[in-house]
């Protein structure tokens, strides 16, 4: 708008020599003898030189003179090319309305007009002198002219043709900015102008700016009025500009403005609609090949002095095109209304509605302290769309999972508060629906460089094996090797140290594998690298599982810690849906406090600490019969073949208690005893797990009983110890069974001959039925 109005002062000084230029030739008969003082009067008013080549008038119907090859020159201290030049000027005016004291004034027509701007490194330009200083302006003949007397009123008969501007060239000469630019092709051209009444206006020009090189062509046609007490209108606004160059991201951007009508009054703009047009063509860095589309503003008002905006309507539609868009093309749509007032800070974005590609959202977004710390608060609801095709839309390949049928209903709907001064995002009202879930709560994060969450979430059901690859068939198990795979666990600790967390979340019923967990509950707590999980629990296995966990990364190792207490546990079911074996069944307490330390699984076993407990009733230990084997063992001491029988494989047990301590991965036994109907069982020893070995005793007491898995034929080994021993590898420890007692305790004399040979018989046999029953377990 500046450069506009420079333009419209440096025209109408032209016109004012102009007609300066005609009172002079009016008054003699050959305005070229008068050349002289002409370039005199120039000069003493502008302190330029002007020269003219030819001069000529006409007298009858108009009143015209006509000058050919003028020329300005430039400010002294700029460059020798004239600061303005033109091919060839005509103006003339009516004979006849003259003596009715009425002006009709030609069109005035600038052919080949050159006007160049300059400004010095200083920052003064080339124009500065011939623009006075307000308190210059007003001279002695003017302050006769009276307060109430409109200038405009002496033109209130003026009827003038136009202007009609050819050839044009515009140069701009920065060196303060280092910058040129230049507008060439410049056309500009009216109607006749008449005060009250509308005269269009048409304008052309090649725009070139060097820094960055950026080139633009640009057509302007509008209809505009002026009232002779100063007031004035446009309507019919269309602007078109196509622009390349290496200055933008994109190829070429064009841009066609439709504004039908608009009004300025007491400062208020008002526009009934404003529709852009925009086609854009991609570059190389731009993401999209192209990006075509409309913007339209409807009904809208804007106050400059309370400085408030309101639209009825903004709509913007745009169809895309790319090779990273959904199969190569899509639409977006945008429709929302404004208000937006800069003096209280206030924005409203009401009935906003978005639709891209299948989905669909809408919502409200109000804001305050726009201009300072702003806080934006939205309502935002996505409605239900098949999220599994969106995203293969936007080609995101999804990992196979057992059900195809998952993610293919998804809504939301969500309350969102932000605050820019402290970086604070809240959500509030969240309601997401996946598939059969529904997750509910409310969420807020702060200081996004050192956050701060707290979260409270509940999850109505989930079936994660929906979500999980399908089983397949278990291949033939690869021979395992000799060494073992130290793998790192990567935390990120930097993060956990800034992190604060104070969160719950809460699961009705979930489905994991062979787990149906219910009524979960997950507290987190945790500020500069200490973190809790208190509590986590469950219903499940018909009990409730109570875990207590933490994590402290403040140190140069990470810490570990896990508690838990539960009372009513089927082991049985537990070993099933963890480990795929029922080898062990039975149900009692298990406790544990449990720490270790390190990043790698090695340092993990090696910093274990703590102690654990259990202790189950009513149970067996499946794979192995030791009365079977006992059985087996006195045949052959008594010389008989031993007994067949088709009961399963299992040792029954009514009570089995097992009570460790854990130091430094080792871990001792403090009591390791079992009740069975025909034996008491206890065991002694230690389990070191950084070195991956044991080392255990364990003592079976015969108890002659009449129940229980053959106890009659028991009878007469009625107090009778028998020891075994573990040693070696966990993974497949060597076991031994000490009979040296058993011998020398039923048949001393007789079996004295044979016992190396039965002793290492009955070994064997014993040997063999525990080293089947410790396949079932990993270590």
């Amino acid at each position: 708008m500046k450069a506009l109005g420079l333009i419209l002062k440096i025209l109408l000084g032209l016109l004012v020599i102009i007609v300066i230029a005609v009172g002079v030739i009016v008054a003699t008969v050959d305005p070229n003898d008068y050349r002289e003082e002409i370039t005199d009067l120039v000069k003493k008013e502008t302190g330029r030189d002007l020269q003219v080549e030819t001069m000529s008038l006409s007298f009858f119907p108009h009143l015209g003179i006509n000058l050919e090859s003028a020329s300005l020159s430039n400010a002294e201290g700029f460059s020798a090319n004239p600061f303005v030049s033109i091919d060839k000027v005509q103006v003339g005016a009516a004979i006849m309305p003259l003596l009715s004291q009425k002006l009709e004034v030609d069109a005035l027509t600038l052919h080949g007009l050159s006007l160049n701007l300059e400004r010095d490194k200083t920052g003064k330009s080339n124009w500065d002198d011939l623009v006075k200083p307000a308190d210059e302006a007003t001279t002695k003949g003017d302050k006769e002219i009276k307060d109430d007397e409109n200038p405009m009123d002496k033109l209130a008969s003026l009827n003038f043709g136009g202007i009609d501007i050819q050839d044009g060239q515009i140069h701009w000469k920065d060196e303060q900015g280092q910058q040129n630019v230049t507008l060439e092709n410049v056309n500009f051209t009216s109607g006749a102008i008449t005060f009250g009444e509308f005269f269009f206006i048409a304008l052309s020009a090649d725009t070139k700016v060097s820094k960055p090189q950026i080139a633009s062509q640009v057509d302007i046609n509008l209809e505009a009025k002026l009232d002779k007490d100063g007031q004035y209108a446009i309507r019919n606004l269309n602007i078109t500009n196509t622009t390349t160059g290496q200055g933008i991201p994109v190829k070429k951007a064009t841009t066609n403005i439709e504004l039908p009508s608009f009004s300025i009054e007491n400062k208020t703009l008002s526009l009934a609609s404003l529709v852009i047009n925009y086609d854009i063509i991609g570059g190389k860095d731009f993401p999209l090949d192209s990006v075509k589309g409309e913007l339209t503003l409807t009904e809208f008002t804007g106050n400059m002095e309370s400085q408030a905006f309101n639209a009825k309507k903004i709509a913007l539609n745009a169809d895309v095109t790319g090779e990273n868009i959904p199969n190569g093309k899509a639409t977006l749509a945008l429709n929302t209304a404004a208000q937006i007032d800069l003096k209280a800070q206030t924005a409203n974005l009401p009935k906003l509605t978005l639709k891209v590609l299948d989905l669909t959202a809408n919502g409200d977004i109000k804001a305050t302290q726009i201009t300072s710390d702003a806080i934006v608060n939205a309502n935002l609801n996505i409605a239900e769309t098949n999220l599994r095709d969106l995203l293969k839309q936007l080609k995101i390949t999804l990992p196979e999972m057992s059900d195809s049928k998952t993610l293919t209903k998804f809504a939301a709907s969500l309350g969102v508060q932000f605050a820019s001064k402290t970086q604070a995002l809240k959500v509030n009202n969240l309601k997401v629906t996946l598939d059969e879930s529904l997750l509910t709560g409310n969420a807020a994060v702060s200081r996004f460089d050192a956050p701060n969450i707290s979260y409270d979430l509940a999850l109505n059901r989930i079936n994660v094996n929906r979500y999980l690859p399908p089983k397949k068939e278990q291949p033939t198990p690869a021979p395992e090797s000799q060494g073992e795979v130290d793998a790192k666990i990567e935390l990120p600790v930097e993060l956990l140290r800034k992190l604060t967390v104070n969160g719950t979340i809460k699961v009705g019923n979930a489905t994991f594998d062979k787990l149906n967990p219910k009524n979960i509950v997950m507290t987190t707590k945790g500020s500069k690298g200490k973190l809790t999980v208190n509590p986590l629990k469950a219903d499940i296995f018909k009990t409730q599982v109570l875990v207590h966990a933490g994590l402290d990364v403040t140190g140069k190792t990470p810490k570990y810690s896990v508690q838990t207490n539960t009372k009513n546990l089927p082991i049985g079911e537990v070993l099933l849906a963890l480990a795929d074996s029922d080898r062990l069944s039975g149900t009692g307490t298990m406790n544990a406090n449990i720490t270790t330390a390190g990043e790698r699984v090695s340092e993990f076993k090696k910093n274990l600490n703590g102690t654990a407990y259990v202790d189950l009733k009513d149970g067996a230990i499946k794979g192995f019969n030791l009365a079977q084997a006992i059985r087996d063992a006195q045949a052959k001491l008594s010389g008989k073949a031993a007994s067949k029988t088709d009961k399963e494989a299992k040792t029954d047990f009514s009570s089995l208690v097992a009570d460790v301590t854990i130091t430094n991965g080792v871990i001792n036994t403090n009591k390791l005893s079992a009740q069975a109907p025909f034996m008491r069982v206890n065991g002694s020893g230690k389990v070191n797990l950084p070195k991956g070995t044991l080392d255990y005793l364990v003592k079976t007491k015969i108890v002659a009983s009449d129940k229980g898995q053959g106890g009659e034929d028991l009878k007469d080994l009625n107090g009778i110890t028998i020891p075994v021993k573990l040693k070696g590898p966990l993974t497949d420890p060597s076991i031994s069974l000490d009979l040296e007692s058993l011998v020398s305790q039923k048949a001393q004399a007789e079996i004295e001959k044979k016992k190396d040979e039965v002793v290492k018989d009955v070994q064997k046999n014993v040997e063999d039925k525990l080293k089947d029953a410790f396949k079932g377990f990993k270590f």
